[in-house]
């Protein structure tokens, strides 16, 4: 059976699985089987055969909920995986992405995946913990490190945040490793600046949901409309931090 769908290619033949179920195989690492490929859009149940000591599908499952490999033995051969081992390749923009979220300090594999596949994939099922209502991210794309992550991950720094607030700031709105500095991040933090908020920064690791609103099409309505209704400086600090 060969489906459609961007595809890794991870070879499973040969390997030894003990007689299990295998849940929620990471989607950004689709794995292809002598038999099966598997589409980058669902998450997977896998029924391990003792027979023939060979994987085989046994159902799709579709969830939004952050996937969890049940087999230490398939996700150490993920892990691999990742890390560009023989068993497997992975497409180059999430294993060098990975990598460097791991020198950010970010040691999860479901996590890496979580946040890689919703900052490139356009269609990704994943819903971030506080943005469930969001739509699907429209500047999702293959990210390199050096022309997307870093200058990102620098800009965070530049406005004071630790390397475990910038952590936190990716792992709650993972689109913002899609973002642009120039167009997006830098005039939207100028902007809170703006208006007299004292650290632009500290709002965004209370708050890092508000980096999905545009400064112009929706932060100034939403700030103008409060300010012509006398609210104070505090009281917009507040409802920006805790409402939106």
């Amino acid at each position: 059976m060969s489906l459609p769908g961007g595809l890794a290619h991870l070879d499973m033949s040969g390997t030894q699985f003990d007689n299990s179920f295998v849940a929620g195989l990471l989607p950004s690492v689709p794995i292809s089987t002598p038999q099966y490929q598997v589409p980058q859009e669902a998450h997977l149940c896998w029924r391990i055969d003792q027979d023939v000591k060979a994987p085989r599908l046994e159902e799709f499952v579709h969830s939004s909920c952050a996937c969890r490999a049940a087999s230490d033995d398939v996700a150490s051969v993920l892990r691999d995986a990742m890390k560009g081992g023989r068993e497997g390749t992975v497409d180059e923009a999430y294993r060098s992405g990975g990598a460097y979220l791991r020198t950010l300090g970010l040691e999860s594999l479901p996590e890496i995946t979580r946040i890689l596949d919703v900052a490139m994939n356009p269609n990704s099922l994943y819903n971030t913990y506080r943005d469930k209502k969001r739509s699907y991210n429209v500047n999702a794309r293959k990210l390199s490190v050096d022309a997307d992550l870093k200058p990102v991950v620098e800009f965070l720094q530049s406005q004071g945040l630790s390397k475990s607030e910038v952590i936190r700031v990716i792992s709650e709105h993972p689109p913002v490793l899609s973002y642009s500095v120039q167009e997006r991040l830098q005039p939207f933090c100028e902007y809170l600046s703006s208006i007299g908020i004292p650290s632009p920064g500290q709002m965004l690791v209370k708050r890092p949901s508000l980096l999905g609103l545009k400064v112009e099409d929706s932060l100034q309505r939403m700030v103008g409309y409060l300010q012509a209704n006398d609210y104070s400086l505090e009281q917009i600090i507040k409802f920006l931090e805790t409402t939106l």
